[in-house]
């Protein structure tokens, strides 16, 4: 049989009541502060990631270090009486590195690396007074092959290798001064030869073809962006 009380609560009852308040407000309140302590250890952990690269910069002698942070892209380098000499590093908006460069008297010279957001490399490959030199290689953010390209004075020169972002190979060829020349055969994701054509000029011709749909990809590659081959 159910009792009701009226008027106050046998003492026991109401200390039970009061204990149980005390403790869901000392629960609710334990919780808030130690979200706002996670909070700003999350914050300070963040803010000394940004740049954290940079403290590895060591300037060649009689060079001084810049630290340009205007800009969408801010950027660590030395400067001496002939221009930018040693590693440039630039970073995005977040703080994440985004391409580390090498300089002497104030052009590109050496390895040229960029970034993408998650750490992974986008594209190496060698600079020679400004311009790109030799064997360059692009991936996917997965970390995957996507192209193997050659140039010369900043020109595609040579064999092409575009990849799937799984991994197989998508087309290969030949580049003579930025254009398709010669055979080029186009993959399937599977492997098998869809289209064998020749090109000349950038423009295919005698083309044989396996499986429809299937076309020479290397055009969505071309970018004036230094980034991006």
């Amino acid at each position: 049989m159910a009792v009701l009380y009226r008027g106050q609560l046998p003492k026991p009852v109401a200390y039970t009541i009061a204990a149980v308040i005390f403790t869901i407000f000392a629960v609710v309140l334990g919780y808030a502060i130690y979200s706002n302590v996670q909070s700003s250890r999350d914050t300070e952990e963040t803010a000394s990631k940004r740049y954290a690269e940079a403290d590895n910069l060591v300037c060649p002698p009689q060079t001084n270090r810049i630290e340009d942070l205007e800009g969408s892209y801010p950027k660590f380098y030395c400067v001496g009486f002939d221009g930018k000499q040693g590693t440039m590093m630039e970073f995005d908006a977040h703080g994440r590195i985004k391409l580390i460069a090498n300089y002497d008297k104030d052009k590109l010279q050496g390895e040229w690396t960029s970034y993408h957001p998650n750490g992974k490399i986008d594209t190496k490959g060698m600079m020679e007074n400004d311009m790109r030199q030799g064997v360059w290689n692009q991936y996917y953010v997965n970390g995957e092959l996507r192209s193997v390209k050659t140039y010369k004075d900043s020109l595609q020169n040579g064999d092409v290798e575009l990849y799937y972002q799984t991994g197989g190979l998508m087309a290969k060829g030949a580049f003579v001064d930025n254009l398709e020349q010669g055979p080029w055969k186009v993959y399937t994701p599977e492997g098998e030869c869809a289209r064998e054509c020749t090109m000349v000029d950038g423009k295919e011709e005698d083309c044989e073809i396996f499986i429809k749909d299937y076309q020479i990809t290397t055009k969505s590659y071309n970018s004036g962006d230094l980034g991006a081959l």
